[in-house]
């Protein structure tokens, strides 16, 4: 992706024929393009500033409303950055019409003050959606100026006004008609935001690069459904009944300042209430864990081979055991209990693999929670003969897709020289751990 701050296009005309004379009034019609990245530098830049009264002078008609909820929205939940910018180098040149309109589809989003800072650059990064913008110009000495917006991902800043309940650690958000249901959740989301934090802050502190998680809550069941379903899906990616984390595009290479180029901005945590309050919490305990490590699905948006859904399930379910088995995550002995699989006659077709897609999510409600419950005893087997750390290790690696999760066990560290477990080892050795503890 070509920068946006680079993109000088020749002769800098937005398509006009030299010695042409302008109508007084309309449209000049030898106008046929504009160049508009000038007027995605400029978003961008009045979002760094958090100036809405210059970004939303860039609006006017249908758009203006549009972009008045998004901000506001935005400001709602917190943000410290944000970027706007055109789908493609090619699209900052807009063909017009013989009205002086063009579309064009750009991806907008901002950095949550709870949002993943990369520890090195400490550049933030940005979940971003896209979008179907309107333009007009009239002439080249009149600025670009957006009059439509059209959502193309339903995110739900889109939809309606946001009401925005906080903790220390999360962020729950709610259309207006069900504020209750963010408030009552806040509890026990916070409750989940540190079990997750502490756990990742004592045995990884390296996956955990954010101060908290951002979630959308309705008991709505339409209305929950309609979140984030259309658009771009990420590949691999499966929605769980009783809640679910998604992952959104990050920034591809615009090269904005203080901004970090990955495939994957940040997700977004969409649920609803469960059966009690140690549900919600042991349910987004689970869905938390997918959060700290989407900023790693690099194979999410643009990898036709994406990462087995039993690494993510996996890591995810094995975290929620340690909680239910024990919620204080300071306790000297971490210890899941997954002993149900002892009684389970889908036992006997444990074949020494992790389970397949199908397994996991083809099947009944008790036959995807044993596979759930196989997947984790990857993570099981790790954190009991090496360690946690090396659990956590194993998932990020899955979760790259650079190789399988059973890659980059520690054997030796003597003299300066590390050798590794053969991922052919780990996975023999879990499956005869597995036969013998199930």
């Amino acid at each position: 992706m070509i920068a946006i701050t680079a993109l000088v296009l020749a002769g800098c005309s937005s398509g006009g024929h030299g010695g042409s004379k302008s109508p007084a009034d309309g449209h000049d019609p030898n106008l046929t393009a504009a160049a508009t990245d000038s007027l995605f530098n400029g978003l961008t830049d009045d979002l760094a500033r958090r100036d809405s009264r210059a970004f939303l002078a860039r609006f006017t008609g249908s758009a203006k409303g549009s972009a008045t909820r998004w901000w506001q929205n935005m400001s709602a939940l917190g943000f410290a950055k944000g970027v706007f910018y055109p789908d493609s180098a090619v699209s900052a040149r807009v063909p017009l019409n013989s009205a002086g309109n063009g579309t064009v589809k750009v991806w907008a989003g901002t950095h949550d003050t709870m949002d993943v800072v990369d520890p090195d650059s400490h550049d933030v990064y940005v979940p971003l959606s896209s979008y179907q913008l309107t333009v007009h110009q009239d002439r080249e000495s009149t600025p670009v100026v957006i009059t439509g917006w059209k959502s193309l991902m339903n995110a739900p800043w889109d939809l309606a006004k946001l009401y925005v309940t906080k903790r220390p650690h999360v962020k729950i958000a709610a259309y207006p008609d069900e504020k209750h249901l963010a408030d009552s959740l806040a509890g026990d989301a916070e409750k989940a935001a540190e079990y997750d934090m502490r756990l990742f802050k004592d045995n990884d502190s390296y996956d955990l690069q954010q101060s908290g998680f951002v979630m959308f809550v309705s008991d709505n069941a339409t209305r929950r459904g309609s979140w984030f379903r259309t658009g771009p899906q990420p590949k691999g990616w499966i929605a769980d009944p009783a809640g679910y984390a998604k992952p959104l595009p990050g920034e591809p290479g615009t090269l904005v300042s203080g901004v970090t180029t990955n495939a994957v901005g940040g997700s977004r945590v969409v649920f609803h209430s469960q059966s009690s309050s140690h549900e919600n919490t042991a349910v987004l305990v689970h869905e938390f864990v997918h959060s700290i490590f989407a900023r790693n699905t690099i194979w999410a948006y643009g990898d036709d081979q994406p990462a087995p859904a039993w690494t993510a399930e996996g890591i995810a379910r094995f975290v929620e055991s340690f909680y239910r088995v024990n919620s204080d995550p300071n306790v000297p002995t971490l210890t899941f209990d997954l002993r149900e699989m002892r009684t389970n006659p889908l036992r006997s077709r444990f074949a020494g693999q992790p389970p397949t897609d199908g397994q996991l999510y083809g099947g009944s409600p008790a036959s995807g929670s044993f596979w759930y419950d196989v997947a984790a005893s990857v993570y099981g087997y790790l954190a009991v003969k090496h360690s946690v750390f090396d659990a956590f290790y194993a998932a990020r690696i899955g979760y790259t897709n650079d190789s399988t999760p059973f890659t980059g066990v520690v054997k030796s560290d003597k003299g300066g020289t590390i050798t590794y477990y053969s991922p052919a080892e780990i996975q023999r050795d879990w499956a005869n751990w597995f036969r013998q503890s199930y």
